[in-house]
This record gives structure tokens, C-alpha cells and sequence, in this order.
């Protein structure tokens, strides 16, 4: 059993998008993203037609959805194409421990498709 089974994510990881993937922005909002013992901490995150789970933006991903989109406002992203992918050489707290990244997404980037039991059917909460 790999850690990524031991400890299931809310929120979209690496082990969810493999070598990356195209998404298309559905919408973004402040969610709670504290384990559910611990107090609330809200932060923005992004929401995607093909995936029940969110992607929590970092400032640099903000700042390359604006690039990306042109719009500075994330309640104008709705429709907006990204690739996301790994980046081993991001750092966290001093140390390198890798992260999610957003660039543009390419003719012949391949589209996200979700594992079939992680999909929910469910109202995506951005949406309410």
C-alpha cells in the first residue's frame, strides 16, 4: 500500500494527475482546509469541470491564472483552460518537497480524467 492510499485528499494532489493534465476552470472559492480537528483555514481554491476535487491555489498558481486568463479577478476564470502538473523543486517551509503548478494549457496537452470511484456526482460547493 502507497502513503497516497493511506491518507486520501479532499483536494487535487500529484498522484490524482499523474504526468499532468488539462483541466478547464469551473469557478474558485475560499474553502476550510484544516484537517477536521483543527480550526478553520480558508483558502482559495480552484474548481474544475473534469475533477470533483479542488486544486488550493498558492499565490504563484494565482499569478499564472491571471497571466494565463488575463483577468485579475478569480470570478472571472469560469471557462479558462490550465495544464497542471508536478514540479519536484518546489519548496514548503525551507524544505523541497514538490508541488502542484498551472501553466498554459497546449494544443495536444492531454485532458484530466478522474478515477471513476473518486467521482461523486455531487454539486461541487463553489457552485452553491
Amino acid at each position: 500500500m502507497k502513503r497516497a492510499d493511506v491518507q486520501k485528499s479532499r483536494f487535487l494532489r500529484k498522484e490524482d494527475i499523474g504526468a499532468g493534465a488539462m483541466f478547464t476552470i469551473r469557478g474558485a472559492k475560499k474553502d476550510n482546509v484544516a484537517m477536521e480537528d483543527k480550526a478553520p483555514d480558508l483558502k482559495l481554491c480552484v474548481y474544475f469541470e473534469e475533477s470533483t476535487k479542488p486544486l488550493v491555489l498558492n499565490l504563484c498558481n494565482f499569478d499564472n491564472i491571471v497571466e494565463i486568463s488575463g483577468k485579475d479577478d478569480s470570478d472571472n476564470w469560469g471557462g479558462v483552460k490550465v495544464f497542471v502538473y508536478f514540479d519536484s523543486k518546489i519548496m514548503f517551509e525551507g524544505k523541497q518537497t514538490g508541488g502542484l503548478r498551472i501553466r498554459a494549457a497546449k494544443d495536444g496537452d492531454k485532458a484530466f480524467k478522474e478515477a471513476k470511484s473518486e467521482a461523486t456526482g455531487t454539486t461541487p460547493p463553489w457552485a452553491s
